[in-house]
């Protein structure tokens, strides 16, 4: 699925088109541009006709998706990030001969720097919450309104 401003293309993971012609490769024909915040939707090939196209199905949620609340705010405190790194960086004495050894180094320094960013995070106090004003304060402001009008 591809997402430019407010709208999504979206299409199946399979093709929807299979040509006659034995030189021609499957294609996926059928795409949908919708519009659907906070919708959930499916796109459904369905390969139950004698046709060379297949029908697909666009089932669209009556309910929209809960948005949990957003999650703390994390800040990494970035000098202490690099100390981390610079002390338990490996150290790479010999040349990587093979996709197994590249791949063991690159998984090694993915965990370090998790563990580093796990290590280096802060929460940012979060926003101050208002008490809600008194019933007499907002009588006295509608008052104040109605007499201005």
């Amino acid at each position: 699925m591809e997402t430019s401003n407010t709208y999504s293309i979206c299409a199946t993971d399979s093709p929807t088109h299979y040509s006659y012609n034995s030189l021609h490769r499957p294609e996926i024909l059928d795409i949908a541009l919708v519009n659907l915040h906070h919708r959930e939707y499916f796109l459904t090939n369905h390969n139950e006709l004698t046709s060379d196209h297949n029908p697909i199905v666009m089932t669209i949620s009556d309910f929209p998706i809960t948005i949990n609340p957003p999650a703390a705010r994390k800040r990494i405190n970035w000098k202490k990030f690099e100390q981390e790194l610079s002390l338990k960086s490996p150290k790479l004495t010999t040349k990587l001969s093979s996709p197994t050894e590249i791949d063991n180094e690159v998984d090694s320094f993915t965990t370090l720097i998790q563990s580093s960013t796990e290590k280096c995070f802060y929460l940012i106090n979060k926003p101050q919450t208002r008490e809600p004003l008194s019933p007499d304060i907002l009588n006295e402001g509608h008052n104040t309104r109605t007499i201005f009008r």
